[in-house]
């Protein structure tokens, strides 16, 4: 099994060497199922870090659990703020697929763009793993926001994918005084996701297969048409041991966000996704928030291909719309 990924970081390695003085639209992360774990994750990280072609690499958290942020400062004349980046599960704080394309993007739209690196866990291991680490990411979305602070960034909003959107979900329900101005959950997962196995229905799965997932595909970037080649991780049937997780209800915590709150996943995404779609809606409606809107991306999958430019120009309009910011000028 660690063949293929080993064979395709090696083809991304020398791709990168070849195509160094290229425009930045050939940025390529390699794949986390290459490493795991905190060791694995620091190589992964210096990985993505030595082959950064555009924006800077920072190390946040403390000296033993120092983790890799992105940071691309927004190239436009009036900048609005500062947005904080989650990747999904078996993704990386560079993912070629959607994560690249929206840090990129978005910096060249008004926007900073700090995406942060969340926990890895080995791929050989089933979905729950993570939920060990669950409290580590939400920690360190508190970090990457501190960091833009830092940076003079005070109109802040967090866009999360997957796994991603729901620790930045959880963050902003448990600490309601974050300086952040919006949330954007993309392809956000399903309740049963985060609830220990021996708490799910039997007939219940966490996720269907992505169409876009199933193959490897190149796909042309919105930065210049560099084709990128990735084979997204494929959930995997390993058991892992039994150990006390909180049951966390993701609708109880979405119920508690007060910014506004944009709701996007794609017509083709992970089945519990699109089971709890509508649900998330009556669940909102029972909410105290005005500002809850969701949209449904029409032929996108679960990694948005060839989506990237549609799905940047809608976020772009609801921010306007929501959290615009004020010329902030750029640190």
């Amino acid at each position: 099994m660690c063949r293929p990924y080993f064979l395709l970081l090696l083809l991304f390695c020398s791709s990168a060497q070849a195509g160094e003085e290229k425009k930045e639209a050939e940025e390529v992360a390699p794949e986390e199922a290459v490493v795991s774990e905190p060791d694995r994750e620091e190589q992964m990280s210096k990985l993505i870090e030595k082959n950064l072609r555009s924006g800077e690499s920072i190390w946040l958290g403390n000296v033993d659990d120092a983790f890799l942020a992105l940071y691309k400062k927004d190239s436009s004349k009036k900048t609005q703020g500062g947005i904080l980046i989650l990747h999904d599960l078996g993704a990386n704080a560079n993912w070629p697929q959607l994560i690249n394309p929206l840090r990129l993007g978005l910096a060249k739209k008004g926007w900073h763009t700090l995406s942060v690196q969340l926990p890895m866990v080995d791929p050989e291991v089933e979905k729950e793993a993570y939920l060990t680490h669950f409290d580590e990411a939400v920690v360190r979305v508190g970090a990457g926001i501190e960091q833009l602070k830092q940076k003079d960034v005070n109109n802040i909003v967090i866009i999360g994918h997957g796994m991603g959107a729901a620790v930045g979900t959880f963050y902003l329900s448990q600490t309601p005084k974050a300086p952040v101005a919006a949330l954007v959950t993309i392809s956000l997962v399903g309740q049963d996701v985060l609830k220990p196995k021996r708490q799910r229905e039997p007939a219940e799965e966490l996720s269907s297969p992505d169409p876009d997932a199933e193959k490897t595909e190149e796909k042309k970037t919105e930065e210049g048409g560099e084709k990128l080649t990735a084979e997204p991780e494929t959930a995997s049937t390993t058991s892992v041991d039994e150990v006390p997780l909180p049951d966390r209800d993701l609708f109880s915590e979405m119920m508690k966000i007060k910014v506004p709150f944009l709701d996007t996943y794609a017509q083709q995404d992970h089945q519990d996704v699109l089971r709890e779609a509508e649900r998330r809606i009556e669940i909102m409606q029972q909410s105290e928030n005005l500002n809850y809107s969701q949209w449904e991306v029409e032929g996108a999958g679960h990694y948005f291909r060839g989506h990237d430019a549609r799905l940047i120009k809608r976020l772009r309009g609801w921010l306007k719309n929501h959290a615009e910011g004020e010329g902030i000028v750029a640190p």
